[in-house]
């Protein structure tokens, strides 16, 4: 991925409910007063797509999860584009609240939103995809379910294997004496950040954690807002799974279960060191 050269991009990462939106605002006063130029921005943005992408918010039945998830590199692309490299370019922190590795963990593990996939030959509905969806594979004579991460999985009748289950397991599908877990989606995490590669790497990640069902009371009950299509409680302990999962040098964790203002404190700690490079270029500038 490519690195800024001037500024620093800093990203607010983490499931729904974790304060993560609060801590960037009081981030981005705390570097004002200390004399830095700052550009705060969020993911999905208001342009074409990151409105297509919020019009899901509350209904994400009428799109594929690989057009879901093209929706959201083209809007990361434009944001790249016009924002975030022009930015980091003129040597500004920018604060971004979501990126990439929200993709890789809303998109790569959706969650079981009540959609369901038939499989091939069978009168069965199964529990939905991690997608969510029922799927077929574009240009495959058979109706296939979505394919998922590698792994084999034998039709019934069939002596073909096919890629396979959320589980990462090979396993049979209905009519085999093994249990059939929840389909997968068709791209990892992994391999989502890969899809990813035109974007520049965060110099931070500060990835917020905290348990989904506190997430949930803070959304409903603090906020006062109802749950949208990306908050439901199945969906977000596979998305803080995903999170928890990852393994990047920039990823920076921040337990949020705390008060705002000791998780602030815990945030500017984990920031301090980057500002010193830039403390330098400031007083010989």
């Amino acid at each position: 991925m490519k690195r800024s050269k001037k500024g620093l991009l800093i990203v607010f990462e983490g499931i729904d409910g974790t304060g993560k939106s609060t801590q960037m605002s009081l981030l981005a006063t705390a570097l004002r007063h200390q004399g830095f130029e700052v550009l705060e921005t969020r993911e999905p943005t208001m342009g074409k797509f990151g409105q297509q992408i919020r019009a899901l918010y509350n209904n994400r039945n009428g799109v594929t999860p690989e057009q879901e998830l093209e929706l959201f590199l083209a809007d990361r692309r434009e944001h790249v584009q016009n924002l975030l490299m022009p930015a980091l370019m003129e040597g500004k922190i920018v604060l971004c609240d979501r990126y990439f590795l929200s993709t890789a963990a809303y998109q790569g593990c959706l969650g079981d939103t009540g959609r369901s996939s038939t499989i091939p030959g069978s009168s069965d509905t199964h529990p939905s995809l991690a997608s969510g969806h029922s799927s077929t594979i574009p240009g495959s004579i058979d109706t296939q379910t979505s394919l998922a991460f590698g792994h084999s999985s034998t039709i019934p009748g069939s002596s073909d294997t096919h890629p396979s289950l959320a589980s990462g397991h090979s396993s049979t599908i209905p009519g085999s004496i093994d249990t059939q877990p929840c389909l997968a989606y068709r791209y990892t995490p992994e391999e989502i950040i890969d899809k990813n590669s035109f974007a520049p790497a965060p110099d931070l990640a500060l990835l917020f954690y905290l348990s989904p069902q506190v997430g949930i009371q803070r959304i409903t009950t603090g906020r006062g807002d109802i749950l949208n299509d990306f908050e439901h409680e199945a969906a977000l302990v596979r998305v803080a799974a995903i999170f928890e999962s990852l393994n990047l040098p920039y990823i920076h964790r921040i337990d949020a279960s705390g008060s705002i203002d000791s998780v602030s404190q815990s945030v500017l700690k984990a920031v301090r060191p980057l500002l010193l490079p830039l403390d330098r270029s400031k007083e010989t500038s």
